[in-house]
């Protein structure tokens, strides 16, 4: 938290993988993206899709969570819709737990 309030400007989209729904309530954010949790019971879009809607929605930060609660995998097809958002963004930060990447305009 202390790092998004610092670095990365409120008016900035976000995506998060897999998803932390309590970062916009806790960041008074609000969500650019239709979907906040990538879990495949919930999330409807492909990898291919994502990467279309994160650059349309003009998403410029993108925030990689590396350890997980959760037992598994949540995301389905993670490694193919990271391979593909890493095409646009870049690593500026990692936080332990967190990798911070950020899209140029």
């Amino acid at each position: 938290m202390r790092f998004a309030r610092r670095e990365i400007p409120v008016e900035d989209g976000l995506l998060l993988v897999p998803g932390e729904d309590l970062f916009y309530y806790t960041s008074g954010r609000h969500p650019r993206f239709p979907v906040v949790m990538f879990d495949h019971t919930v999330n409807p879009f492909s990898p291919e899709e994502i990467q279309r809607m994160a650059f349309a929605r003009n998403i410029r930060w993108l925030i990689v969570k590396k350890d997980l609660q959760v037992n598994g995998e949540p995301v389905e097809d993670k490694a193919r819709l990271l391979a593909l958002l890493l095409q646009d963004f870049h690593l500026v930060q990692n936080l332990g737990i967190y990798d911070i990447y950020r899209r140029e305009k």
